[in-house]
């Protein structure tokens, strides 16, 4: 058994004086923090792809065109083009992580939620679920990342589609480990009101706010998790000399 510890960051009002100092913040950062990968979201990527190729898993990688200089990976499911929000994904060493697009599939438990708009992801959402299977010292630990809709609403959809298409032991995770994280855009509480806290067992949260907007702040940031003794920070106010207006958090697993 080891402990890992993975992070997810909401890159997109970053700001700086150039591209290299912001990328050299982010990977500064991702290196103090001290996490074994840093999955990050809203890298906005370039559109280098040809669109009469044919894609087998939806996980098209766009060259970087974020002021970051970070590559972006498109899992989106609309046609590709230069603006979508991608994700992108460095271990601490900052080399890249590739990422695969995850498909849910419909369940008996999301159906009874009774949600408008059908119980077809991909029409619930535009971007996919970001997918890493990590080696780890007892096998592999599943960590998926989400950047789920700006809506709650449709976000509390979105994230119980997928929590449900876990629960139901499903047939490509049975009884493997996994980490679910991201920038979720609902409240736990008000998740956990939407869906009958069906899911509160396995949610792993901080507490505090993650986001900070012009008028309010928000926790938007944090993860489930089927692993037990899970430990999430919220590196609170980090990036506020930066202009982030999300915090970067780590959930650490032993696994």
């Amino acid at each position: 058994m080891a402990t890992v510890k993975i992070g997810f960051w909401n890159l997109r009002r970053l700001s700086g004086a150039s591209s290299e100092e912001k990328d050299a913040y982010i990977k500064s950062t991702v290196k103090r923090l001290g996490v074994d990968i840093m999955m990050m979201c809203e890298v906005v990527g370039d559109d280098s792809g040809d669109d009469n190729e044919e894609e087998s898993d939806g996980d098209t990688e766009m060259t970087d065109a974020s002021p970051f200089s970070i590559v972006g990976q498109n899992l989106s499911y609309r046609k590709k083009n230069p603006w979508q929000l991608c994700y992108s994904c460095m271990d601490k060493d900052g080399k890249d992580v590739k990422l695969v697009r995850y498909e849910p599939t419909a369940s008996d438990l999301y159906a009874k939620f009774a949600f408008k708009g059908g119980n077809n992801f991909s029409r619930l959402v535009d971007r996919g679920v970001a997918h890493y299977a990590m080696p780890v010292a007892s096998g592999t630990l599943h960590v998926l990342g989400f950047h789920a809709p700006a809506n709650d609403a449709s976000a509390t959809k979105a994230v119980s589609y997928v929590l449900s298409h876990l629960s139901e032991n499903v047939r490509d995770l049975r009884g493997q480990k996994w980490l679910f994280l991201g920038d979720m855009n609902v409240e736990p509480a008000d998740f956990n009101a939407r869906t009958n806290r069906t899911f509160s067992n396995w949610m792993a949260n901080s507490g505090s706010a993650t986001y900070h907007g012009w008028t309010s702040d928000k926790e938007y940031d944090y993860g489930f998790t089927n692993v037990s003794g899970w430990e999430i920070t919220n590196y609170r106010r980090t990036l506020r000399a930066a202009n982030g207006d999300h915090n970067p958090v780590t959930i650490k697993v032993t696994v």
